[in-house]
């Protein structure tokens, strides 16, 4: 007999913006606020990864995060130009952003510091 399992699809929306980190995973109705600081980054990530949400997801996020840093935040519209400015075509300088932006979110929380635009 063959037992098959059903998963869903968990997404993880997060507001980053304010002094204030807004998570909300969906499908779930759960909602919770943290503090925008290096402790709390931590608590975040222990967090997420109770939920087991799949790698894809994961880098769902890092490339909408990429997009988004590419328009708002000139550091990283700057490697997204000078990548495209090379030659690079658009999509792959977004996931060259991401990688990026993995790196220096990986690093806040291994040094617990909070983000700072350059």
């Amino acid at each position: 007999m063959t037992q098959t399992t059903q998963t869903t699809a968990l997404s993880v929306g997060i507001d980053g913006s304010q002094k204030t980190l807004t998570i909300a995973p969906y499908p779930t109705d759960a909602v919770w606020t943290l503090a925008n600081d290096p402790h709390h980054h931590r608590a975040l990530v222990q967090h997420l990864a109770q939920l087991s949400a799949p790698r894809v997801l994961l880098r769902q996020l890092l490339y909408q995060a990429a997009v988004v840093a590419k328009s708002h935040d000139a550091r990283w519209g700057a490697v997204y130009e000078g990548l495209v400015g090379r030659g690079k075509a658009k999509k792959v300088a977004l996931c060259a952003v991401a990688r990026r932006l993995l790196v220096v979110l990986n690093a806040m929380v291994r040094d617990g510091r909070a983000y700072a635009r350059v």
